[in-house]
């Protein structure tokens, strides 16, 4: 249920890969007073949480075995919720939870995950070896990568957040009990001569990526003026914001934005525009609560604000203009001329743009103000067939002009929204986004465009009747798509499951087998969640689906027989109910022995299966379990008294008996 949450705020661009702002909405994984509950299904992360512990508790090989599944999961609370468990001695040691930590060294620096990342620091610092404990100050001492900072901040300001990161985590497994390497030694003094005035909060504060509480915290707390003309003057003498000396602007902006408002109108009629205190501002009168108050004062000023105002508050405005776009009412030529001139503004032709970039197009200007254009385009009850306007259509041409690599940011928007597009405007669509998928044409361009069609992929069958040469060429360079790649190896499999006609054998074939063993371990996980979707259809979806599927089109090939695949296929066999002994027979050449099933004998203790199919059932244990595993699967005791239970013959088989062996020699 937590999943298919975050999955609902996908769809509904409120959670991705990199951020799903749970940290927000639920601070602290463990319990904490900071976790206020004003969104309700936050209450789904509690339970989650709290069945892990019992699970823990009961059976820690299963307990670890879902911490490995989270970390599957694209989302960064699932990395949360894994950084809470790996801080349990009796499931995790101190150097595999440093190991759960450092997987992956965005999430030690990240803003989504801080809380947890630092709670896990100090958990298991203390506890590691001196090899290990090097390591971890090591990754610490390298700092965050700078690319995950806003490209608007200046450097000098990166650098300050990047040192204090870095003195924040360091500060944290001293205080913990680690012995710090001369070189974190050094490393700390330099940054307390630099910073003499940095000093931690008590407490846990500081973990905490923001804090709800007085408003105290680093760094002195300075007063805005209450009356409007001390205001504008205090404005007019203090346009920057001290990294060190804090005031209470935002707070003021928030409960006094009417008196904000104006004296920054006052400033903007002198010729005046403080980017800094803007920014601030606008932050603030993003939340869903500011939004019709600000869009109805400040449409208009902002429309007609310098150009270099709008360059230097780049992020913020667009981002405002973004929250804007799903709700505002009236004003819609200020609306589409501020979206137009973020466009333009930022255009740079030669920009460098990042491997990743679908998180640089949503953290880019012109990312923020497309987005902004197709939100609002979407309220426009739009109909098949119908046309762009001649406004939309406008800024989207301009958009789609390659000579702009900045413009890139924008135009991977176009694969995002790719259906609803050549749906309103077919001829459109075909001139200016479909030869951009063309890898032949451009690799980049091709590159971007498929990234954002991937990123939430949807078969739309005339549409994919009509890129499918461009489609099907995407299956070769899909490794080189990254995490969009699984994206890309699900969509085929669903189109080869639902959209027979569209593809020859041949071709459906050669797609899969150029996805290489990773994509096509994703197919396969495809399989599993389409057959275990069609509910109390599963036989007939087996039937009439996935063995046609498969049978037809599954690659033959030895080297692409893997561990994942066997394991997805194992599961498959699982989810087809009462079809389970055809899909044995069907999937048995591809099934592999592995001493890391786990899961397996779980679905299938709970499937029934072993009672009314035994004879299979124990055929399929035998196959994919080997002799020597980590540890006993969980729950292949149970699937042994079920099978037992139901043909005791089954007991004396020598399959039966292996197993039996395999639970004595660990105790069970």
């Amino acid at each position: 249920l937590l999943r298919d949450a975050l999955d609902l705020m996908r769809e509904l661009d409120g959670a991705g890969d990199r951020s799903d702002l749970s940290y927000i909405a639920h601070p602290s994984i463990e319990p904490h007073e900071q976790n206020r509950g004003f969104d309700e299904w936050t209450l789904l992360i509690d339970i989650v949480r709290d069945a892990w512990v019992q699970t823990a508790e009961t059976s820690p090989e299963l307990a670890r075995v879902e911490v490995k599944r989270w970390m599957s999961l694209r989302y960064p609370l699932f990395r949360r919720l894994a950084f809470f468990a790996a801080k349990n001695r009796d499931v995790y040691t101190a150097a595999s939870g440093l190991d759960v930590l450092l997987e992956d060294p965005w999430w030690l620096w990240s803003t989504e995950t801080q809380r947890e990342a630092i709670r896990l620091l100090v958990a298991v610092a203390p506890g590691l070896d001196e090899v290990d404990s090097l390591r971890l100050q090591n990754a610490i001492l390298a700092g965050p990568d700078r690319e995950m900072f806003r490209e608007d901040v200046e450097a000098e300001q990166v650098d300050r957040a990047i040192a204090r990161q870095i003195w924040l985590r360091l500060i944290r497994i001293r205080d913990a009990g680690a012995r710090l390497s001369d070189a974190a030694t050094a490393r700390l003094a330099h940054f307390e001569r630099q910073y003499p005035q940095s000093q931690p909060d008590e407490g846990d504060r500081d973990d905490f990526a923001f804090w709800i509480g007085d408003g105290g915290g680093w760094g002195e707390l300075k007063r805005t003026p209450l009356g409007l003309r001390e205001l504008i003057d205090w404005l007019r003498d203090n346009p920057e914001v001290s990294d060190f000396d804090r005031d209470d602007w935002q707070e003021r902006c928030q409960k006094d934005s009417l008196r904000s408002t104006r004296a920054l109108f006052a400033l903007a009629r002198q010729g005046i525009w403080p980017a800094a205190r803007w920014r601030a501002a606008l932050q603030v009168w993003a939340e869903p609560a500011f939004l019709a108050e600000s869009w109805r004062r400040l449409a208009t000023p902002l429309a007609n604000a310098p150009d270099q105002f709008l360059r230097d508050t780049d992020h913020t405005t667009a981002w405002w203009v973004q929250a804007q776009a799903k709700s505002f009412i009236g004003r819609e030529r200020e609306f589409l001329t501020l979206v137009d001139r973020m466009v333009r503004l930022h255009r740079v032709d030669d920009l460098e743009i990042s491997d990743d970039i679908v998180r640089h197009s949503i953290n880019h200007p012109i990312g923020h103000a497309v987005q902004a254009l197709f939100s609002w385009w979407y309220r426009q009850n739009l109909r098949d067939g119908q046309g762009l306007s001649e406004d939309v259509s406008r800024i989207l041409t301009e958009v789609s002009d390659t000579d702009s690599r900045s413009y890139r940011l924008g135009r991977v928007l176009f694969g995002r929204n790719l259906i609803a597009l050549y749906r309103v405007d077919q001829a459109w669509t075909q001139r200016h986004v479909l030869p951009l998928l063309d890898w032949a044409r451009s690799a980049e361009e091709a590159s971007a465009l498929w990234t954002g069609f991937l990123w939430t992929p949807r078969l739309y069958r005339p549409l994919f009747a009509e890129f499918k040469p461009m489609f099907l060429a995407t299956s070769a360079r899909a490794h080189a798509l990254g995490e969009h790649g699984n994206q890309y190896a699900g969509i085929l499999t669903y189109a080869g499951l639902e959209a027979t006609d569209l593809f020859t054998r041949a071709e459906m074939t050669d797609a899969l087998a150029s996805l290489g063993q990773l994509g096509l371990g994703q197919a396969a996980h495809t399989l599993v969640d389409a057959l275990e979707s069609a509910g109390e259809q599963r036989s007939s979806y087996w039937e009439n689906r996935i063995k046609p599927f498969i049978v037809r089109h599954w690659p033959r090939a030895a080297a692409l027989r893997t561990q994942a695949i066997s394991e997805q296929f194992a599961r498959l066999c699982v989810a087809s109910g009462t079809s389970f002994p055809e899909a044995f027979a069907t999937l048995n050449d591809w099934l592999l022995s592995s001493e890391g099933h786990d899961i397996l004998p779980h679905k299938l203790s709970e499937s029934g299966l072993c009672q009314t199919n035994s004879e299979t059932a124990l055929a399929l244990l035998s196959v994919v379990i080997g002799d020597n595993p980590q540890w006993p699967p969980h729950q292949l005791r149970q699937c042994l008294d079920q099978i037992q239970l139901a043909d005791d013959a089954l007991s004396r088989d020598h399959r039966f008996q292996r197993l039996d062996q395999l639970l004595r020699l660990h105790g069970r």
